[in-house]
């Protein structure tokens, strides 16, 4: 794609955009109502205006995505160590030099650290249990990778014994749109990152998968472990896994630092950064305009009938970015899918059946897209029950298989452990549902 077919691209998606965020305001007439309702048509706005490409580094606790980061940016910037972090997301973005603001919870106002002082707030030792109520914090750098306008985002370990931070990470997943997990040689693709693979499979568009700390193994016996990981990515994410990459953060960091090309070599650091930017260079382009296509069809979708027209023009775009229309952006044109499930022109005569089953569509339009692809959703699905087994039917009508196949395993985790509970006990427990 040329550079003035982006523009052209993102100037149409801004006007759509903003369209939304008019009828978003128009509905609400308190100021701090209408504050909040045109919230994440802002974020939008910002995100496409600054080009923010988010590349997430992810993975349990201590298997070195932090060192992993400072190698890729060639400095020693981002705490690391065997405590878990509390539960800060933590950005890392160009800058022309060094820089941490603060995001805190419940305010718009940022704070300001230096970077030796970053570790008072973002890890456990410094913040313990997030006392500090630090919602996010930014890093700017004057790191070269970064001025590609790469988005890097360092999360909380998965698995961690702070379970708020696996629920943080989690939590992230819709924003991602390039995700790094760091796994290790020590027990390569854990149950946690397993569970976080299949979660963030409808949301991102390209994963690598990092083994870390290969100089805690033979180069004999790494070869095995490797296989076994591409085949287990590939089972989850089929293309959107890009090969394994073998590394030591440790020593590719410290290769840097002492400018040893050799060194640098046989960390497998410098391939797996050469894929990455390669992969970045010639694909982000077509894969930030479809994300943000995407984000911007979930907001539309949430205000019913009058975006109907905007959502349609959202859909031309997004084909003209990509003829191939992402399942995502499929999903936005549900609705006239779920007529024909429902029976809806089997009620032309009723005019009550027809706003009902209207309303239904709409609501299983927006539904079962945030099902698939937000945790939180699928937690209180899972809180709730899930569906009656007429609703249940009419959702698995409407939304893909892989859709429900990432929906429902919250759902079912919580319907197996009651059924245990049972066998073992002979009581149905303290919350029957």
């Amino acid at each position: 794609m040329d550079l003035k077919t982006y523009e052209q691209i993102k100037f149409e998606l801004a006007e759509l955009i903003r369209s939304g965020q008019l009828i978003a305001s128009e509905r609400e007439q308190d100021s701090n109502r209408r504050y909040d309702a045109e919230r994440p048509w802002r974020a939008l706005l910002t995100r496409l205006a600054e080009d923010r490409f988010t590349v997430v580094v992810a993975g349990r606790f201590s298997r070195g995505k932090s060192s992993l980061m400072n190698a890729v940016l060639g400095m020693d910037r981002l705490p690391t160590g065997i405590v878990p972090l509390t539960s800060v997301i933590t950005y890392v973005r160009y800058g022309t030099s060094e820089r941490v603001l603060l995001n805190y919870e419940g305010t718009r106002l940022r704070g300001e650290a230096t970077l030796q002082e970053l570790p008072e707030y973002v890890t456990e030792k410094g913040n313990p249990g997030n006392v500090k109520r630090i919602h996010s914090a930014e890093i700017q750098l004057p790191a070269e990778i970064l001025r590609r306008g790469f988005f890097f985002v360092d999360t909380p370990g998965l698995g961690s014994a702070i379970f708020e931070n696996t629920k943080t990470t989690e939590r992230f997943i819709p924003e991602i749109d390039v995700l790094i997990l760091v796994t290790s040689y020590e027990s390569s693709l854990s149950e946690d990152e397993m569970r976080f693979l299949n979660y963030a499979l409808a949301s991102v568009r390209a994963v690598f998968i990092v083994i870390n700390k290969q100089d805690t193994v033979l180069a004999d016996s790494r070869a095995e472990i490797i296989q076994y990981v591409q085949k287990t990515a590939h089972s989850v994410l089929g293309d959107k896994a890009v090969a394994p990459f073998s590394v030591s953060a440790r020593d590719g960091l410290a290769a840097k630092q002492a400018g040893d090309a050799g060194r640098l070599r046989d960390s497998g650091l410098l391939d797996f950064e050469n894929a990455l930017v390669d992969f970045l260079a010639n694909n982000r382009a077509q894969m930030f305009l479809s994300s943000m296509c995407d984000r911007t069809s979930v907001e539309m979708q949430a205000l019913g009938l009058e975006a109907d027209s905007l959502i349609s023009q959202l859909q031309a775009l997004q084909q003209q970015i990509d003829p191939n229309v992402s399942e995502a952006m499929n999903e936005a044109s549900v609705e006239s899918r779920a007529g024909a499930v429902l029976g809806l022109e089997n009620v032309s005569s009723c005019e009550v059946c027809k706003a009902a089953m209207a309303k239904t569509m709409r609501f299983l339009a927006r539904y079962q897209y945030d099902l698939s692809t937000r945790p939180r959703t699928q937690e209180q699905h899972a809180q709730d029950g899930g569906f009656c087994p007429l609703h249940t039917w009419h959702y698995e009508q409407v939304a893909s298989p892989r859709g429900v196949c990432t929906a429902y395993p919250v759902l079912l985790n919580q319907m197996a452990e009651r059924l245990r509970h049972l066998a073992t006990n002979g009581t149905q427990g303290p919350n029957p549902q």
